[in-house]
C-alpha cells in the first residue's frame, strides 16, 4: 500500500513549484538578454537613419522632414535628441527632458570620438533602465553634433497585469501539474499492483514465459521480486520434468518391446511404435498420436491381450510396490498372433500402476501396463535348432546304417568264397564313409562360418589364375560326366578382385559341385566374373534339371535337398547353398538364384569391394 499520500502530493506540489519558478527565472533572463540585444541593434539601426535625415538637413533641423522623421520615431517609444558639439540641445523629443541634462554624458563624449556609442543606463525619476545609443554626425576632423536616441529596456516587471497573469498562471500550472502529478502517481501504483496481480494470475495458469518488471524497493517490488523467483523456480523444475518426460518418451520409442498403458476406463494413454507394429495396428495418418484417447478394445483386436490389458485395476499401495513390480514381472503369458505376412510369437506381461492426474481438483488415476516382447527369432532359432538336429540325425543315420548292414554282412560271410560281393559291400562302405566325411566337413565349415569370431582380411587375386585354379579342382569330375567348361571374366571386365580367398572358395566350390552334380552328360558348366553397381558379381550357371520355383525359397537351408527324380545318382549333404549362403554373408555380399526347370541354374553372389580395388582389363 502507499504510504502517507498526501505528504507526498505536497512534496511533489513543492517541487513542481520551484521547477516552475526556476524555468520561468532562468527563461525570462534568457529571454531579456535576447530582447534587449534585439533592441540595441535595432536602436543603432534607427540612429543610423535618423543621422542620415539630420546630415541633409542639419542647417534646417525645423524642416517638415525632420519632424516627421522624429514623430515616427516617437511613435515607436524612441527618445530623440540632437545636441551640437558644444553640448547645446538643437533638438529633443523627450518629455521630461529638463530631468535628465545630457550634456557631459559620458556616451555623448564617446560618439564625438569614436563615431557611436551604446549604453545601458538609468533615467528619469523614477529612474528605469534605458538603452542609449548616439552617433556622430559629420567627420571627426569636423563633427557636426551627435544624434542620442533612448529606449526602455524590456523587464518582467515592466508589465504588471502580464506578471500579474504570469503568477496567476504559474499558481494555477502548479495547482494542475500536482494534481496531474498525483492522479499520475496514483494510476502509476494501481498499474504497478495490477501488473503484480496479473502476473500472479499467469503464474496460477501456468504461464511462465517472463518476469515481472518492477524496479524500486517498497512493498510491490518485493512482492514481484518474490514471485519472480517463484517463477524461475517453477521453469526450473518444469523444464527438468519435461526433460525427463521428453528421455522418457524417447527411450520407450526406442524399445524393442511394445508398451501400451490405459487408464481405468480403458482407454489408450500411451502406445509406441513396436506395439502398433507387433500387434499389426493401423496408425492412419495421424499416427500413434491419432491412438491415444481411444478404446482399447477398438484398437486391440487380440481376446488374450484385451483381458490382460483391462483386467482388474488395483493401485498397490507404496509399500507393496516393490513386490508388486517383482510379481507382475514373473507373469509372463505366450501369445501367439497370426498376422498378414507372418505369425509372431510374444511374451506379454501385464501390471497395475498409477497415473499422472489430468482432472481439476487433481485425483488419484489408476490404470494399467502391458509389455509385449517379440519372441519370434528366438522361436525361430529354436525352431532351426530343432530341425537342425533332427535332419543331422537323419542324414547320419542312413550313411551309418548302411555302413553297419555291410560291416555285419562282411563279417558273416566268407570272404573267400565270395570275394566279389566282398568288394561291393566295401565299396558301399567306401561311398558312404565319403559321404559321411563330407557332411562333417560341411557341418565344420558351417560352424566355423556361424560362430567363428576371427575377422576375414580380404586379398587381392588375379581372376586369371582364380579361373584357372577353379578348373583344376573339378577337372577330372567334368571330363568323367563330359560337361563343357566356359569359365572367363566377363568382356571389359576386372583382372582383379579383392576378396577373402578362404571364404570365396568355399563358396565357388559349393556352386560349381552343385552345378555339376545335377547336370547330365553332355551339358555346360558356366563361370562368370564381372562388376555391377555394388561391387564385384560371380555367376556359376548349369543346364541341368533346375530347382521348382516352390523349392527355390528353402534351398539355402540346412539339409534341404531336391527331390531324387531331379537330383541324379549323387546326393549331397544338403548344406552346400546354406554354406554358401554364409560365406557370402561374411564378405558382406548378397546371394541371387534364378532357375527354372529343365533348363538349368543360375547362382549369383555380388562381393563389395574397396575403392579403387578392382583393376580393369583396359588399366
Amino acid at each position: 500500500m502507499i504510504k502517507h499520500p498526501w505528504r507526498i502530493l505536497a512534496v511533489s506540489a513543492a517541487f513542481v513549484i520551484v521547477v516552475f519558478g526556476l524555468s520561468l527565472w532562468l527563461l525570462t533572463r534568457d529571454q531579456q538578454l535576447r530582447l534587449n540585444t534585439a533592441l540595441r541593434d535595432d536602436l543603432l539601426a534607427q540612429s543610423r537613419y535618423v543621422r542620415a535625415v539630420l546630415r541633409e538637413h542639419w542647417t534646417d533641423l525645423g524642416s517638415d522632414v525632420v519632424s516627421d522623421v522624429l514623430r515616427t520615431t516617437q511613435a515607436y517609444g524612441v527618445d530623440v535628441a540632437v545636441l551640437g558639439v558644444d553640448g547645446t540641445i538643437l533638438l529633443d523629443s523627450r518629455v521630461a527632458s529638463e530631468d535628465e541634462p545630457l550634456s557631459g554624458a559620458e556616451e555623448i563624449g564617446h560618439a564625438l570620438s569614436h563615431g557611436w556609442s551604446t549604453a545601458e543606463r538609468q533615467l528619469g525619476s523614477p529612474p528605469s533602465g534605458y538603452v542609449i545609443s548616439t552617433l556622430r554626425v559629420g567627420t571627426a576632423a569636423q563633427p557636426l553634433g551627435v544624434v542620442w536616441l533612448a529606449r526602455p529596456v524590456w523587464t518582467l516587471t515592466s508589465d504588471a497585469q502580464a506578471l500579474v497573469q504570469l503568477i496567476g498562471s504559474l499558481v494555477a500550472a502548479a495547482a494542475l501539474m500536482t494534481l496531474m502529478l498525483g492522479l499520475v502517481l496514483l494510476r502509476v501504483r494501481q498499474r504497478l499492483l495490477r501488473r503484480v496481480v496479473e502476473g500472479a494470475s499467469r503464474l496460477s495458469v501456468g504461464d511462465l514465459h517472463a518476469d515481472l518488471d518492477i524496479a524500486g524497493s517498497d512493498e510491490l517490488a518485493v512482492l514481484s521480486s518474490a514471485l519472480n523467483s517463484l517463477r524461475r523456480r517453477l521453469v526450473t523444475q518444469l523444464d527438468t520434468i519435461e526433460q525427463q518426460r521428453a528421455m522418457l518418451e524417447r527411450l520407450i520409442n526406442q524399445l524393442y518391446e511394445g508398451v501400451v498403458v490405459v487408464r481405468g476406463d480403458g482407454r489408450i494413454v500411451m502406445l509406441n511404435p513396436a506395439a502398433a507394429r507387433l500387434l499389426d495396428i493401423e496408425t492412419g495418418g495421424d499416427g500413434i498420436s491419432g491412438l491415444l484417447g481411444q478404446p482399447a478394445e477398438d484398437c486391440i483386436p487380440q481376446e488374450p491381450l484385451r483381458r490382460l490389458l483391462l483386467g482388474p485395476h488395483e493401485v498397490p499401495k507404496a509399500d507393496e510396490e516393490e513386490s508388486e513390480a517383482r510379481t507382475s514381472a514373473g507373469q509372463q503369458v505366450p501369445i501367439v498372433l497370426e498376422q498378414t505376412e507372418r505369425t509372431v510369437h510374444l511374451l506379454a506381461s501385464a501390471a497395475d500402476m498409477r497415473l499422472a492426474p489430468v482432472d481439476h481438483p487433481p485425483a488419484e488415476q489408476t490404470g494399467r501396463v502391458l509389455v509385449l516382447t517379440d519372441v519370434t527369432e528366438l522361436h525361430r532359432t529354436i525352431q532351426l535348432r530343432t530341425d537342425f538336429v533332427a535332419n543331422a540325425s537323419h542324414e547320419l543315420r542312413t550313411p551309418l546304417a548302411t555302413i553297419r548292414a555291410a560291416v555285419e554282412t562282411l563279417l558273416s560271410m566268407d570272404l573267400a568264397a565270395k570275394p566279389d560281393a566282398a568288394r561291393n559291400f566295401l565299396g558301399v562302405i567306401n561311398r558312404h564313409s565319403v559321404r559321411l566325411e563330407r557332411m562333417v566337413s560341411d557341418l565344420l565349415d558351417l560352424s566355423r562360418l556361424e560362430s567363428s569370431t576371427q575377422r576375414y582380411q580380404p586379398e587381392v587375386i588375379p581372376v586369371g589364375k582364380l579361373l584357372d585354379d577353379l578348373y583344376g579342382r573339378f577337372a577330372e569330375a567334368l571330363e568323367r560326366k563330359e560337361l563343357l567348361w566356359d569359365a572367363r571374366p566377363e568382356t571389359g571386365g576386372p583382372t582383379t578382385v579383392v576378396v577373402c580367398l578362404r571364404l570365396l572358395w568355399l563358396a565357388l566350390d559349393n556352386l560349381v559341385e552343385n552345378a555339376i552334380k545335377f547336370t547330365d552328360k553332355g551339358g555346360r558348366i558356366s563361370v562368370r566374373i564381372g562388376h555391377d553397381g555394388e561391387g564385384m558379381r560371380f555367376a556359376v550357371s548349369d543346364t541341368g534339371c533346375g530347382i521348382a520355383s516352390a523349392d527355390q525359397e528353402r534351398v539355402f537351408e540346412r539339409f534341404f535337398q531336391v527331390e531324387r527324380g531331379r537330383g541324379g545318382g549323387e546326393r549331397g549333404t544338403g548344406l552346400g547353398l546354406s554354406i554358401v549362403r554364409h560365406a557370402v554373408g561374411a564378405m558382406r555380399g548378397k546371394v541371387k538364384l534364378d532357375s527354372a526347370v529343365g533348363k538349368g541354374t543360375s547362382v549369383s553372389f555380388t562381393i563389395p569391394q574397396p575403392t579403387g580395388g578392382a583393376h580393369h582389363a583396359s588399366d
